[in-house]
């Protein structure tokens, strides 16, 4: 009766306003529960309406002033099989090492038509001047495959003398399945020397991890890590190992241009330089050791390029096809890098031509 009463008030003052709501609302008596329902309904949430209500707030989207700038290192899908490679640390070298850092920034200016180089990554330096002659994506941090072999050889003649004996322990022959080898067998002992040949002309894994393990004292981490000093101390940042043999990972690259003054640092030490210059070494067997006849890889290039003296072949799915060599003509000596090539052998001949080409000898 009080809901009766009081929506009829209601309905009544509704009416002065609108008087067919006040005749509807008296006299229609199959809708009357309805409308008291509406009109309290109505009443009630009165005071609701005045609280705040939080919405999202409107997000739009910033844009930068700044330009784009080209990347200096290749996209990630530019490199075929291999997964972005994280960044590592930038070491510093030493003030007294940097007194003796080769690192060359000259470059020589020519109007001869540059070769079509298909690598990736490439340069050619002439050493005695330390000129650049030749470079495409220098810089570019990329897989190296075997050419790591080439810190690996420099560090361990720094470290030990190539006529100390080293003796095979089952750890050093603990490499990844399909790996290139010299063929050691546990046990077996060799002079420094022979495992370098066994590294570096049929670019032996074993022989490799024999020497690392060695000169290491057992721990072949630890070589490795003196092969990461080494490069620092050339001043080097484009480089970084996580092994001896290149067969690697993620964190395991170089740079054409790091490469080329790596290789330049080792052919200065006589014994590096002898063991690469070498076309086939035999070694006969002896109570030590069975007999190896060793082909260096790249002994066509020796065959067919006058003054080629080296220096390291590599390959890997992620690395490619990679080759560094090194000639001598009319006084000059030439270094090339091809990292990533469709031809590595032919395209390191295209880069010797012309580099002498461009020096006119």
């Amino acid at each position: 009766m009080v809901f009766y009463r009081w929506g009829s008030w209601v309905g009544g003052k509704l009416g002065l306003f609108w008087p067919k709501f006040s005749s509807y609302f008296h006299f229609r008596k199959g809708h009357l529960f309805l409308a008291r329902i509406a009109v309290f309904s109505f009443i009630f949430t009165l005071p609701f309406f005045n609280s705040p209500v939080n919405f999202p707030p409107k997000i739009l989207p910033t844009v930068s002033s700044k330009k784009t700038v080209p990347p200096s290192k290749p996209p990630v899908s530019s490199i075929p099989n291999e997964k972005q490679i994280p960044k590592v640390e930038e070491k510093v070298a030493s003030a007294d090492a940097s007194a003796n850092w080769w690192l060359p920034t000259e470059k020589i200016n020519t109007d001869l038509p540059a070769p079509n180089i298909s690598a990736m990554s490439a340069i050619a330096i002439e050493v005695n001047s330390k000129k650049i002659i030749y470079e495409k994506n220098s810089h570019w941090r990329l897989p190296q495959a075997s050419t790591t072999k080439i810190t690996t050889a420099l560090v361990a003649l720094e470290r030990m003398n190539p006529n100390e004996t080293i003796t095979v322990s089952d750890q050093a022959l603990n490499i990844p399945p399909g790996s290139t080898v010299m063929g050691l067998s546990p046990g077996e002992r060799h002079p420094l020397r022979d495992l370098l040949y066994g590294m570096m002309l049929p670019s032996g894994n074993d022989a490799a991890m024999a020497i690392a393990t060695a000169v290491g004292g057992g721990d072949p981490a630890r070589f490795v890590n003196w092969m990461n000093e080494k490069v620092t101390e050339l001043g080097l940042n484009d480089t970084h190992y996580i092994d001896p043999h290149g067969v690697g990972g993620p964190n395991h690259y170089t740079s054409a241009y790091d490469i080329a003054v790596i290789a330049k640092t080792a052919l200065d030490n006589p014994a590096f330089r002898e063991t690469v210059n070498k076309t086939v070494v035999e070694i006969p067997a002896n109570e030590d050791h069975k007999s190896y006849y060793l082909i260096n890889l790249i002994k066509s290039l020796f065959d067919t390029y006058p003054g080629f003296i080296g220096v390291k072949p590599g390959y890997t799915d992620a690395a490619g096809y990679c080759l560094v060599g090194a000639a001598t003509r009319g006084g000059h000596t030439v270094i090339t890098v091809v990292l990533n090539s469709g031809n590595h052998f032919g395209e390191t001949q295209e880069l010797l031509d012309y580099s002498f080409q461009v020096l006119g000898v």
